[in-house]
């Protein structure tokens, strides 16, 4: 394996306190705003699609697991599909892609209560989910000087960490006190959270750039292109040279 030189560190790095305030004027401090608000507005809903499927739906622990289980697997097989369209279109064309979905999984439980629904909700959720997670962690580490990363990471998981104990907190008193949807309480807050969340996409996620060069591509090259690598023999020459001055595939 590859093990890259280690950047020697600067005496003239921002503290922690720096990178807090630098939140709203730099790129990468826009970005952690913009994670930490969608962790905010997604866990308004995510501890209690639990709760809605036992104790409203009634739902078997069969079901239950059959309902989940379908999400994990899902997650499991598209994030190779993700990862090799993010090294080709950038993070965040990615993440602005999967952002037109996120918002609609949780309105999605408006529509039915049979099992054979929610798995396809959940497999949706899954394929949006895989994409957003996949490119805001690369993202980071593209972003994120290396001389400053473990700093940056640092910032970032920590904002990430309380926007989900304080969406969870918001959703635990929100949910007795919505107005029933369809007849739940809990369809009103799933609503309130895909509501939320588009809101945060629309508005924060347009200030963000990226911040490698990657050519444009569309939509339908982007989704149903088969993006394995190098596609033409220049390509394969430049990248098998890399490959042997560095170890590391391209």
């Amino acid at each position: 394996m590859y093990e890259p030189a280690a950047a020697l560190p600067r005496s003239d790095q921002p503290g922690l306190l720096d990178l807090v305030k630098d939140i709203g004027s730099s790129n990468l401090g826009r970005f952690t705003l913009f994670v930490a608000l969608m962790s905010f507005c997604t866990n308004i809903s995510a501890p209690f699609f639990t709760v809605y499927m036992l104790r409203d739906l009634h739902f078997s622990y069969l079901s239950f697991v059959i309902v989940n289980s379908a999400g994990t697997l899902a997650t499991i097989l598209f994030l190779a599909y993700w990862g090799r369209r993010a090294d080709r279109a950038g993070n965040i064309r990615i993440i602005r892609f999967a952002c037109i979905f996120v918002p609609l999984v949780p309105i999605a439980w408006l529509i039915s209560k049979e099992v054979w629904f929610l798995v396809i909700v959940q497999t949706f959720a899954a394929f949006a989910w895989a994409g957003f997670d996949l490119a805001n962690v690369n993202f980071l580490y593209d972003a994120a000087p290396p001389e400053e990363r473990t700093k940056r990471i640092a910032v970032f998981n920590a904002m990430n960490g309380v926007a989900v104990c304080l969406g969870a907190l918001t959703g635990g008193l929100l949910a007795t006190r919505l107005p029933p949807l369809f007849g739940y309480s809990l369809l009103s807050l799933f609503a309130l959270s895909g509501l939320l969340r588009a809101v945060v996409a629309a508005f924060l996620l347009r200030g963000i750039k990226e911040v490698r060069h990657v050519p444009q591509i569309g939509v339908v090259k982007l989704l149903f292109e088969r993006h394995r690598g190098p596609r033409t023999s220049t390509e394969y020459r430049l990248a098998r040279s890399r490959f042997r001055r560095t170890g590391v595939h391209s």
